[in-house]
């Protein structure tokens, strides 16, 4: 098992940080053409004007740590059926049935895990939100 992981984890490792940089790469709008331009005429716009034309660190960290527990989820999912694949497998055999069924477990809980770190990340961009952008949540007085 720790072989698996093991063997799981360095490729993981790799893909996050090439994944990231070139989903920077391929959600940025191409600064060189106007947006509103089908075709029709030569006008191209400056590099850098314009919104939209970089991502924040915010957002870069953002979609850093999003991809990361996307991968992280597909590992837990993985390690998930493997121990479903071991239970059904076992024919009888209870030890690796129970080896099967504590797989099992710990994947549900890890998955479980990171739906919870998914939900408090998204809490904390929530809250840098409001704080870079001035914006006062509702209800209350400024």
């Amino acid at each position: 098992m720790k072989k698996l992981l093991l063997a799981l984890i360095a490729p993981v490792a790799v893909l996050t940080f090439v994944g990231v940089s070139f989903a920077q790469i391929t959600n940025k709008q191409n600064p060189y053409t106007n947006p509103t331009d089908h075709g029709d005429s030569t006008d191209v716009a400056s590099p850098g004007t314009g919104t939209g034309q970089q991502d924040s660190f915010v957002n870069v960290v953002k979609g850093a740590v999003n991809w990361i527990l996307g991968i992280l989820a597909l590992i837990a999912l993985i390690i998930l059926l493997y121990g479903g694949f071991l239970m059904v497998t076992s024919a009888g055999n209870d030890e690796q049935y129970k080896k099967g069924f504590t797989i099992l477990k710990h994947a549900a809980i890890g998955l479980l895990l990171i739906g919870i770190a998914r939900f408090v990340v998204s809490i904390i961009f929530w809250l840098v939100n409001i704080v870079t952008n001035g914006v006062t949540p509702a209800g209350t007085d400024s």
